[in-house]
């Protein structure tokens, strides 16, 4: 449902698949302009696909390449050239132990971790997901840097099944997929959470969606014997885990990152950076949760971030509404600013006014609005429409400004200067079916100028 001024740069649609991903932008062509990479799959879970990674020109939306897939590819790539020939090539994982290492030039596949009969591996509890890798320092001493991931989550495990197959971090060479280190998380818990790296410790979380878990900091260098030895428990939930990648910035104006991260049951935590205590811990109560991270930005008006936390209530997947809520950086006091839609995965991002000093947050919100009603049972029948909104925190404000049937579940937006003209463009996903989160007949990409479509046409800076 768009205006008839509203045409974006391009938009590409991919029949028959669906996605819970979120794209990254690198150029692959060469051209100058940065293209887009997105994982994709089936119309459902389990269903394999040839859209299982999508590479699309960022400059007029054709697909480019694309490598077939034997479940949904759910992480984010990561870029870095392996192949010596001055082009990124992509790094991205999935579920069913899918993760794949493919030549950015041409879409061919460098390695993979391992084939796996898809038809065998829903009862084979050594088959769990990789989710989004991190690059890291040269371990092996071949002179390129490696990759750091986290292998866990069997997707067989009942929501009330306690004892379930224990996650892993692992890190590949990334020249040749060798597996440099795996080893299993120090509780024995599943994880769902890309690992974050900063300077040499990685942070990484365990537990889920009914599981208990913690969330862990501990140095590179405990991975590479096997076991996780060292590791810190820095927090822990108390009926369910971390799955949502801390963010890192400096709220105690030391000079020294603090960190700041969202566990499942729907609670906010800023730890020290330097000591690890609890600076201010952020909860609505019971019956909260929370897949996504939070957004930091200056939303308040004094020196210190501030944060927007995207919040449902009721358990998943039946979460009745979401909460947008402002959090103050400083002193861990919370303002809800609104409530709208339903079931979202996706983090908001911050954006940045050229010729302001404050800082908005945009997110897509998934509505559901009464198309009319089912002849069997005469009730009414609602559809999904997802909502690009955009948070003017400075005036309390919110407003659509893009709209579309459908839904988009778990696709962060990406906002970046694809072409190097000095303005950003909005990379949107959107699943089509309006009738169902997990189940797909479609999606779109949507490739929008953000001066046009954002704000008056402002130019906005990331």
């Amino acid at each position: 449902m768009l205006n008839a001024c509203q045409q974006p740069n391009w938009v590409v649609t991919i029949d028959g698949s669906g996605t819970y991903a979120s794209p990254r932008s690198c150029d692959l062509t060469g051209d100058g302009v940065k293209d887009i990479v997105l994982g994709t799959g089936g119309s459902q879970e389990w269903e394999s696909s040839e859209n299982g990674v999508v590479a699309i020109d960022g400059q007029n939306g054709k697909v480019l390449w694309k490598v077939p897939c034997r479940n949904q590819i759910v992480g984010s790539p990561v870029f870095l050239d392996v192949t010596n020939d001055e082009v990124d090539d992509v790094f991205i994982g999935g579920r069913s132990a899918q993760f794949f290492a493919i030549d950015g030039s041409s879409g061919k596949l460098l390695w993979e971790y391992k084939s796996v009969d898809i038809y065998q591996s829903r009862n084979d509890t050594t088959v769990l997901n990789f989710f989004t890798p991190q690059i890291i320092a040269d371990q092996n001493q071949d002179g390129l840097d490696d990759l750091l991931v986290a292998y866990g989550g069997y997707v067989n495990a009942r929501p009330w099944e306690d004892h379930r197959p224990a996650g892993y971090l692992m890190i590949f060479s990334s020249a040749n997929g060798e597996i440099i280190a795996k080893a299993p998380v120090p509780d024995g818990k599943e994880t769902y959470m890309s690992p974050v790296v900063w300077e040499n410790d990685v942070y990484f979380g365990t537990g889920g969606e009914t599981i208990a878990g913690n969330f862990y900091q501990t140095p590179i260098s405990d991975l590479l014997d096997g076991e996780i030895g060292e590791a810190t428990v820095l927090l822990s939930g108390k009926e369910k885990g971390f799955i949502a990648p801390p963010v890192f910035t400096d709220l105690t104006d030391d000079e020294v990152p603090d960190i700041v991260v969202n566990s499942y049951e729907g609670t906010t935590v800023a730890l020290n950076g330097n000591n690890h205590v609890v600076l201010w811990k952020v909860s609505l109560g019971s019956g909260y949760e929370t897949h996504a991270q939070p957004a930091f930005g200056q939303f308040i008006g004094d020196a210190t971030p501030d944060f927007f936390v995207n919040y449902g209530k009721g358990t998943w997947p039946e979460i009745e509404v979401s909460y947008q809520v402002l959090i103050d950086g400083q002193t861990g006091q919370y303002s809800i600013l609104d409530s709208l839609g339903s079931l979202q995965y996706a983090s908001p991002i911050t954006v940045s006014t050229v010729n302001q000093n404050s800082e908005e947050v945009l997110l897509p919100i998934n509505i559901f609005t009464e198309t009319g009603y089912a002849r069997e049972s005469g009730y009414p029948v609602k559809a999904l429409q997802v909502q690009l909104r955009r948070f003017d925190i400075a005036s309390g404000t919110n407003s659509v400004f893009y709209q579309v049937s459908g839904s988009n579940l778990g696709s962060t937006l990406l906002l970046n200067d694809l072409n190097a003209d000095g303005t950003n463009e909005i990379v949107f996903i959107h699943n089509h079916n309006p009738y169902s989160f997990f189940e797909h007949t479609g999606l779109s990409i949507h490739c929008l100028p953000a001066a046009d479509y954002y704000s008056n046409q402002k130019q906005y800076v990331l």
